[in-house]
């Protein structure tokens, strides 16, 4: 999967709230998940979210 690019880098999301829908259905098998993938390419964004104190 490729990177996603969810908005710039260069936007001052700092102490301000963000409203974030993330689409994070995987397949599952006997409560296994199959592929992570999706979860996986979303948590830098979410990483830099959270060092950017949002709320």
């Amino acid at each position: 999967m490729s990177k996603i690019k969810y908005f710039p880098e260069d936007m001052d999301v700092q102490n301000k709230t963000v409203i974030l829908r993330l689409d994070l259905n995987v397949p599952l098998n006997e409560k296994k998940i199959l592929d992570n993938s999706r979860i996986l390419t979303s948590l830098p964004f979410l990483k830099n979210l959270i060092k950017k104190k949002r709320r």
